[in-house]
């Protein structure tokens, strides 16, 4: 593991662009605003989670009761500082404390910067969370204790949309997190899924 060491109230974050709605007024992040939806499919079903700001917190709030161990999947579409793109999977398993570490060392650069999606799943369970670029979190696995949480945080049932036209932006500023974050763990590196392009 590498030894980056962040407290998650130990810095303000700047502010950066990682999702944008072209001709939006004044030029900002696109941020949900704390809302859910249950997405049924033939065979299988998932949460659709948008939320104001601070995904990260979120998401391991939302995990921090699932057995675990623990393996994480860095989904890096558009790198800057390799020349191919890839998944990258936690070599071996790892426990909440680890992860809640990995996640806020690079909070700013998962929330900030839409080169990349993280995902999170419990082996013991197979539950998942997926924060992607959109600034959306996907959810598998024990929805119904999921769902309680979300009303508990006075998240609201809606409809979750992703803005069509948008844009995406990757951030020079956070370009030596990207070489850190594949620095953090020896990661097995896979190609790209279809569904995984930008």
């Amino acid at each position: 593991m590498g030894n980056i060491i962040r407290s998650p109230m130990a810095f303000n974050m700047k502010s950066f662009t990682k999702f944008l709605v072209p001709n939006q007024t004044p030029v900002a992040n696109f941020y949900h605003s704390n809302i859910w939806e249950r997405q049924d499919y033939p065979g299988w079903s998932r949460l659709a989670i948008g939320a104001k700001k601070r995904e990260v917190g979120l998401l391991l709030d939302l995990c921090k009761d699932w057995d675990g161990p623990f393996d994480v999947l860095y989904v890096l579409s558009v790198p800057r500082t390799i020349k191919s793109s890839g998944r990258f999977q936690s070599a071996h398993p790892i426990n909440y404390d680890d992860l809640e570490l990995f996640l806020y060392s690079f909070q700013e650069f998962f929330e900030q910067d839409g080169r990349h999606d993280i995902w999170v799943v419990s082996l013991s369970s197979q539950n998942q969370l997926i924060l992607d670029r959109h600034n959306n979190i996907y959810a598998y696995g024990d929805l119904t204790e999921l769902e309680r949480k979300l009303k508990e945080q006075e998240f609201s049932h809606a409809t979750l949309e992703t803005p069509l036209p948008h844009a995406h932006h990757y951030h020079s500023e956070y370009d030596s997190a990207e070489t850190e974050v594949l620095e953090y763990w020896d990661w097995i590196k896979s190609e790209l899924h279809p569904s995984d392009d930008p």
